[in-house]
């Protein structure tokens, strides 16, 4: 199913053609990456509604087999924002509320529904019905409402016990990797591959890794990983590669914050296995 919306008379959203446009001109279009399509379609389906974060990450992107994280979700919910200021500075129609969620709060009609095939970016089909423009005024959102707003706030306690876990996390799957591929080499004989920076962001490859190039760009882009490269420096360490038997393929990503004294604050990683000859 393919669905093309109006949003506030203005914005064109077809999620087939991952477009963003004013007025559905050519010249004022804008491509936008597949996470960014369900983003902003999950947005749309509960539109004026407080959307917790949790329920985002996995609409978005645990449904689909991608490892969800806030880091994700705040990237491409910053990109939505710059394309639609881009194309109308005017529209102010995404709000994160702290410790809350999330609410698109915006007139929307469904101008277009086809039997086209979906595109791989949008969630499964669902059917909708919206009143004309004229009959569906703007959702009024009060803080403090919804079911978002009853959750407890995390202690500074467990926020500090998470980023124990997450670091373990990447030393742990590292570990792994090494094991895995290179078990014929000790842990003191490993180093890393230095690749092409960008920005703030240092990239390294992993031992035995089979990366060309620009390849390690490939991989963060399979993996659905969105980095920024301008604010804080980012250590990105990338393997990709397959075992002795060409039985099983790997495809690994792990990137820390450096802090000014060169260490860690917080690390992610996110890991795709496949089996089989390619």
């Amino acid at each position: 199913m393919n669905r093309v919306y109006i949003i506030n008379d203005a914005l064109f959203f077809d999620e087939s053609a991952q477009t963003l446009s004013l007025n559905g001109e050519p010249e004022n279009t804008l491509q936008l990456p597949c996470p960014a399509v369900r983003l902003l379609s999950e947005l749309i389906k509960n539109n004026g509604t407080l959307l917790c974060r949790e329920d985002i990450l996995h609409n978005v992107w645990e449904a689909y087999g991608f490892r969800a994280s806030n880091s994700n979700l705040n990237n491409y919910l910053s990109i939505l924002r710059k394309q639609i200021a881009a194309l109308d500075p005017e529209a102010n129609i995404i709000t994160t509320l702290p410790k809350q969620g999330v609410v698109f709060n915006a007139e929307v009609r469904l101008i277009s529904e086809t039997e086209d095939a979906p595109s791989p970016c949008t969630p499964a089909p669902v059917r909708y019905e919206f009143a004309p423009a004229e009959e569906q005024p703007v959702a009024e959102f009060v803080p403090g409402e919804g079911a978002c707003a009853t959750k407890p706030l995390l202690r500074n306690r467990c926020a500090q016990g998470l980023t124990l876990v997450l670091v373990l996390g990447v030393a742990v799957l590292m570990g792994f990797w090494g094991y895995s591929f290179f078990q014929h080499q000790r842990f003191a004989e490993i180093t890393l591959l230095p690749l092409p920076s960008k920005g703030k962001c240092h990239f390294y490859a992993l031992p035995g890794s089979k990366l060309a190039v620009g390849q390690e760009r490939d991989v963060l882009t399979k993996l659905e990983v969105s980095l920024d490269c301008n604010s804080q420096p980012i250590d990105v360490f990338v393997g990709y590669g397959n075992d002795a038997n060409h039985s099983r393929h790997m495809a690994f990503v792990s990137w820390c914050l450096r802090e000014a004294d060169r260490r860690y604050s917080r690390c992610e990683n996110v890991k795709q296995q496949s089996w089989g000859e390619r």
